[in-house]
């Protein structure tokens, strides 16, 4: 079903490592290799009202997120999100 989607978008190589993300905005980071080793485990935790009924959350869409420099941009449902240094 629409919340059971394992992974919603290609695998991306951010410097050395690789993000995968869901279509509910958990972003798994690991390092590529034989042995499994995350690096981090990241959720964008922006919540939306619905008019049916599903609870409020951010649907990420099915896009890979994209890497310019030091930034990352990813595309949700109303939003664009972009993440970076400060």
């Amino acid at each position: 079903s629409y919340n059971h989607i394992g992974v919603a978008a290609s695998p991306t190589l951010i410097g050395e490592n690789i993000a995968v993300m869901d279509n509910q905005g958990s972003c798994l980071v690991f390092e590529p290799g034989p042995v499994f080793k995350q690096v981090a485990m990241n959720r964008l935790e922006t919540m939306l009202p619905r008019d049916w009924p599903i609870p409020p959350q951010e649907t990420i869409a099915n896009g890979p997120p994209v890497v310019d420099k030091n930034r990352i941009y990813i595309r949700g449902e109303q939003y664009l999100y972009c993440i970076g240094a400060k």
